[in-house]
């Protein structure tokens, strides 16, 4: 019997332990969190409507994380993440990885009955930005990891943060490789027919234009709204399988600021 409460102390002061030290680490995590995240970033959860560019392809509706987030030199922006390999105040500089998201299923439209489908790929790349308490001046290069497209793109953006932060307006220019365009956009000899013609493309421009707004609810909680605006080049909207001259997204949710 006397051994029997021993053990009972013995398995009790183990468990008063761990639960001790599981406390300890959740509060060291938490203030490890509180001291490491950017002052500013938000994550939440949100509704996205993608207008398609394709003929007679719907447009679509996702429920979608809402993340601009830095810890430490690791960041989540959107759908693109990173390592800040040089992080001052004024200037970053970053290895990234992004998926691209995009493409069609010959079923998404009775238009693109015979051609092949369009994958979705994934991106590495850089990014440098230049920034002071206002402005912001960021240039990305990213390339196809997964060998779907095997072409390049190379962005420059400006942006702005007005407001203490709750209007974002932002502008700037895409570069899109020949490979890139040609694989979403381009129309091959066997996917050819008499009201869709072999159409090859070379690189080209596109232009994007979009505005964030953070509307408070409280202290730190915000409701979110994201409109963007692409404009595409003349090799894209000149092709067979494309209808329109640029895609909006527009994103609405709430979040939680830092």
């Amino acid at each position: 019997m006397g051994r029997l409460v021993l053990i009972g102390l013995l398995v009790g002061l183990v468990l008063l332990s761990v639960g001790n030290c599981f406390a300890v680490s959740l509060e060291a995590v938490s203030q490890d969190l509180k001291d490491n995240i950017e002052k500013g970033s938000v994550l939440g959860l949100g509704v996205l409507y993608l207008e398609r560019p394709y003929k007679g392809m719907d447009n679509d509706v996702y429920p979608c994380p809402i993340i601009s987030l830095e810890y430490k030199r690791f960041f989540i922006d959107s759908t693109t993440f990173g390592l800040n390999l040089i992080d001052a105040d004024r200037f970053k500089f970053a290895v990234i990885g992004s998926p691209r998201f995009g493409g069609y299923e010959a079923d998404d439209s009775p238009e693109l009955n015979g051609m092949d489908d369009r994958d979705w790929s994934f991106d590495a790349g850089l990014r440098g930005q230049i920034k002071n308490e206002t402005f912001a001046f960021t240039v990305t290069g990213l390339a196809d990891t997964l060998n779907e497209y095997q072409g390049q793109e190379i962005s420059a953006t400006v942006s702005a943060k007005l407001y203490k932060g709750l209007l974002r307006p932002r502008i700037g220019a895409h570069w899109l490789s020949e490979e890139l365009v040609d694989y979403y956009y381009g129309v091959r000899g066997h996917e050819a027919r008499a009201d869709r013609p072999i159409y090859s493309l070379d690189a080209t421009v596109d232009y994007v234009a979009g505005m964030a707004i953070g509307i408070p609810l409280g202290t730190s909680w915000a409701v979110v709204l994201d409109a963007q605006y692409e404009l595409f080049g003349d090799e894209i909207t000149d092709s067979p399988i494309v209808d329109a001259d640029g895609i909006g997204r527009y994103t609405a949710g709430v979040v939680y600021r830092f």
